[in-house]
């Protein structure tokens, strides 16, 4: 059932920060008299300081409001506001939320039904005003050896900037996990970190965490026309386009028949690179619920027959996001990579979607970017392989906030912490060595 939440409208007019600013700086223990400070005495603060005291300027005045309602001595008056809180809104409610705020796919509906059907709970909370949904999460819940652990994939969905309304659904979203009995709920904004994200995680007290979903991406701009969006290639990647397709590669789009195909083609390229790949039965659960709603692209490219390499990409709020790809070893002298993603953009930018997400860098040309460093030539991490590829397709470097941390059961959210790190760590080392190993043998 809705819940209504109503935020009291503050008491202190909106001008009481000033008027309390100026007495406070007029205060008579602080106010300098003309004979403590003349400069006939000598006793003056600095050279040339007026000889007679006409109270504040608005500067000073500004700062010292400034000073007090950060201290919450007083507040500016707001207009009172009656915010909803429902758990469960109808599926089109959420998808106007999803489009009106181009939120992440990870926070539709469809993504929720995906992973109740590979052992997750989800539940999505939602604040509305005016019978309008204007903020909500999509709540995963996985039961760990050490408790319940909540989960928000690239959300919660909301303006960091409106603390009324990000405060009610964190009250919300954290009253949904102690129900459920995590140990500690994990979020994701989809946002740059700004200065009201910080607040928000400082309202919290927030800590931050390792991300689950990559934390730097490419974006490409799709509002560009097909002369511009092609002039953004890199030299190389135009030139292995042309190249590819002389050489007959073509591109064909898949449909629900294909997907064990291409999850065949995946589990390749996990072998090969040492990644961990889904079940054939994850994506087919995402072609069913997001290809059938034409939401999800396949794509192949081939050459004389034979599948060369894939991708599988969803679309949601205007953005078209390159979630999975795969390649073969055999044929890729003939750059089929390069012609297939090259296709996948372009089709994107005729159905309208206006960015295309290449999902995934090195963090570290992310922080680079984000603080204004030169670009490192190299790192460690299996991102890396892929980024000299990616990064030939024209994309600005975007870097997300992070992940962050509410522990409610702090000891045992510690330990799960510890554990999932070292597991996580042990996991991606293991897989690197099998993939240099099996890479010598073959050489």
């Amino acid at each position: 059932m809705p819940r209504e939440v109503r935020w009291k409208k503050q008491a202190t007019p909106p001008r009481a920060s000033i008027a309390l600013a100026h007495r406070q700086y007029n205060a008579p223990s602080e106010r300098p008299s003309n004979d403590a400070w003349s400069p006939s005495n000598g006793n003056h603060p600095a050279v040339g300081a007026a000889r007679h005291y006409n109270g504040p300027t608005e500067k000073q005045m500004v700062a010292t409001a400034r000073s007090v309602e950060r201290h919450s001595l007083v507040r500016i008056e707001q207009p009172p506001r009656r915010l909803t809180v429902e758990r469960e809104p109808s599926e089109g409610a959420w998808r106007r939320l999803i489009d009106a705020t181009s939120a992440s796919p990870l926070q539709a509906a469809e993504w929720g039904a995906v992973k109740r059907e590979t052992g997750w709970q989800a539940i999505r909370v939602a604040v509305s005003e005016h019978d309008r949904l204007i903020a909500g999460a999509q709540v995963l819940l996985r039961q760990t050896p050490l408790g319940k652990v909540a989960y928000v994939p690239r959300g919660p969905i909301a303006d960091y900037g409106d603390p009324q309304v990000t405060d009610t659904l964190m009250l919300e979203i954290t009253e949904l996990a102690r129900m459920h009995g995590a140990i500690a709920l994990r979020i994701e904004p989809n946002a740059r970190r700004c200065a009201d994200l910080d607040a928000f995680a400082r309202r919290w007290r927030l800590s931050p965490a390792n991300p689950v979903q990559p934390r730097s991406t490419l974006i490409v701009d799709l509002t560009l026309g097909p002369v511009a969006l092609w002039d953004r290639l890199s030299q190389r990647t135009r030139y292995n386009i042309r190249l590819a397709s002389r050489r007959g590669i073509s591109v064909v789009e898949g449909e629900e028949s294909d997907v064990p195909l291409f999850h065949s083609l995946l589990a390749e390229t996990g072998r090969r690179a040492g990644f961990a790949v889904h079940s054939r039965e994850y994506f087919e659960s995402v072609w069913h619920h997001f290809g059938r709603q034409g939401l999800a692209r396949l794509l192949f490219a081939l050459r004389a027959g034979t599948v060369l390499s894939a991708a599988l990409d969803l679309t949601m709020a205007g953005t078209t996001y390159h979630l999975y790809a795969a390649s073969s070893e055999a044929g890729r002298e003939h750059k089929p990579n390069d012609l297939l993603q090259w296709e996948a953009i372009r089709r994107a930018q005729c159905e309208g979607s206006r960015t295309y997400d290449m999902w995934g860098i090195p963090d570290e040309v992310g922080q680079a970017c984000e603080e204004g460093w030169p670009e490192p030539a190299s790192g460690t991490g299996g991102l890396w392989g892929v980024y000299a590829f990616k990064r030939g397709f024209g994309g600005a470097v975007v870097r997300y906030s992070g992940a962050f941390d509410l522990p409610l059961v702090p000891a045992r959210h510690w330990l799960w912490r510890q554990t999932v790190d070292r597991v996580r760590w042990l996991k991606t080392n293991l897989n690197a060595a099998a993939a240099v190993t099996r890479t010598r043998a073959e050489r």
